[in-house]
């Protein structure tokens, strides 16, 4: 099983929607996880799959993450649980996750990426600053 995932603070929560309607353009099956790292009355919808911040407290680097980061910078503790989310999605049923960012927008097909791991472990992408 496929998914894409993103890691978003509340305010983040439509840049996310956003990211899962360029998906649904593709893809309408496939599904988003989305962790979001503050409390939220927001809900999960038919593929879009929220994650209340609660989700990875059995995870004792995601309990230190949270004590070094979540009261000082949301920006990093969210970056810092990247790999933590990842691979709790892929102990917990899913073989291959994508993680992208909340402001990105797919306009072309991205099933080649999923293609991709069938060769690769991990595929990487730049990030390019300002």
């Amino acid at each position: 099983m496929q998914t894409f995932c993103t890691i978003v603070s509340a305010d983040y929560i439509p840049f996310a929607k956003v990211l899962f309607q360029s998906i649904k353009k593709f893809d309408n099956n496939i599904a988003i996880q989305v962790l979001v790292i503050e409390e939220t009355n927001e809900n999960s919808e038919e593929n879009f799959i929220l994650h209340k911040k609660d989700f990875l407290t059995n995870s004792p680097l995601a309990n230190q993450l949270e004590i070094k980061y979540a009261y000082t910078s949301k920006n990093h503790f969210r970056c810092a649980l990247k790999p933590v989310f990842i691979s709790h999605l892929l102990e917990h049923g899913f073989d291959k996750v994508i993680y992208v960012d909340p402001d990105i927008f797919f306009v072309n097909n991205f099933s080649f990426l999923f293609t991709e791991l069938d060769t690769s472990s991990i595929l990487l992408s730049p990030h390019w600053g300002e």
